[in-house]
């Protein structure tokens, strides 16, 4: 399988340079021909550009956290895998976000933050004997073939235009070849590591989507990421009291540090909040947004005013099938922003699932049968102006987006 990696690849190239070659010899004879058909070869020529800066580049950066020899112990597990497996022990360690193990050029061996959040020092272990592994018999060159057709895969992903024409080829082609890679070297990687690699590819994913990207919106970002991470570990996978390879790292802020490769330059200038915070703060920003858009202007008054009249289609959705519905959600949506501004109601992390509300004095029952009430085919509106005067809620309340504190 190894030499049918390899194989694939230096075919791959060679396609590449005969359709690159090809496409300047037509060229030439067309515009030679002064064929009016000479512009069309040109529509391949994005695509084509795109392939061979993939093969011509070595865009292999190390990430920019490194350990020193404070991490004493993850450099002396690193020496022991590579001596155990036959291979030159690497000059730098470094740590990302991504989910591997992996050894770049001029030997700087790179680790996944969520492997050493989510693996024994055991399973890491084997996970380096892989990495270490993949140096040797043309591991060095499936390797590279696997970055080199990732990154091809990943600029046509972004091309426009007649620039993404060779995309479902190559995408195809990747996926093949990244499945044979990991045959070629399954046999070297224990069973219940790929198990778990393969869990823990999906909890990241999801981390990344619902919880550590919660309060974008609201401009704001977690201060402990890879803490709200195990967090959900703890949740979906238990750990039980086994050590995990992080407690190898001299200090458990490194792992923050590296996930900070994953922001834009924006992203790190925005402040940072813990995660009960951070839950409140994009909960809090999502209902405004949606109480400013049910309100239109109007005060709350205004628009319990217009329900005590019977106004209910000033409320509810355009062309709403169910208008009491309609009205009973978005009628909702506004005191539930109403009462955030309060401080009646607020939000916390829940793992898993999403920010849990809490809500205060007065309770939720009492809340929910004034909201009742008031979005009923016959509105009775004056328990629900009982609940927010109550709560410390005006009339006048219209709601405001509250900006990003900053500093």
């Amino acid at each position: 399988m190894a030499l049918l990696a390899v194989g694939l690849l230096g075919a791959f190239a060679l396609a590449v340079f005969v359709a690159v070659g090809g496409f300047v010899a037509v060229e030439v004879l067309l515009i030679a021909a002064v064929s009016p058909f000479s512009l069309l070869p040109l529509l391949v020529a994005p695509g084509l550009a795109v392939l061979v800066k993939a093969l011509c580049s070595d865009d292999d950066r190390a990430p920019k956290v490194s350990l020193d020899a404070s991490s004493a112990k993850v450099w002396a597990l690193v020496r022991s895998v590579a001596a155990d497996a036959g291979a030159r022990e690497p000059t730098s360690v470094h740590l990302d976000a991504g989910v591997a193990v992996r050894l770049l050029s001029r030997r700087r061996l790179v680790i996944g933050v969520p492997l050493l959040a989510a693996v024994n020092p055991d399973q890491l272990r084997a996970l380096l004997r892989t990495a270490f592994l993949q140096d040797i018999r043309f591991g060095r060159v499936i390797a590279w073939g696997v970055r080199v057709l990732s990154r091809a895969r990943d600029e046509l992903a972004r091309a426009r235009g007649l620039g993404a024409l060779p995309r479902p080829a190559v995408r195809a082609f990747t996926g093949y070849y990244v499945r044979l890679a990991e045959r070629v070297w399954a046999s070297r990687d224990p069973v219940d590591v790929q198990w778990e690699r393969e869990v823990l590819e999906e909890l990241w994913e999801r981390f990344l989507r619902r919880y550590a990207a919660l309060g974008l919106r609201a401009g704001y970002l977690p201060s402990r990421p890879m803490a709200g991470f195990r967090r959900l570990l703890d949740a979906e996978l238990p750990l039980g009291d086994e050590p995990r390879a992080s407690a190898l790292l001299a200090a458990e802020s490194t792992l923050d540090q590296a996930f900070s490769d994953l922001l834009t330059d924006e992203q790190r200038a925005m402040p940072r909040a813990d995660w009960d915070t951070l839950a409140d703060l994009s909960q809090r920003h999502a209902v405004t947004r949606s109480a400013r858009e049910v309100l239109g202007g109007l005060s709350l008054g205004d628009a319990l005013d217009r329900l005590a009249s019977g106004d209910l289609a000033s409320l509810a959705k355009r062309g709403a099938a169910d208008v009491v519905a309609s009205v009973r959600q978005r009628l909702s949506l506004v005191v539930t922003a109403a009462l955030a501004d309060a401080r009646v109601v607020h939000w916390r992390m829940a793992w898993p699932g999403p920010p849990e509300m809490v809500v205060g004095d007065p309770g939720a029952e009492e809340i929910t049968a004034a909201l009742d009430a008031a979005a009923a085919a016959s509105p009775e509106v004056l328990p629900l102006r009982m609940v927010l005067v109550v709560a410390g809620v005006s009339p006048e309340y219209r709601p405001v987006p509250r900006a990003a504190v900053r500093g």
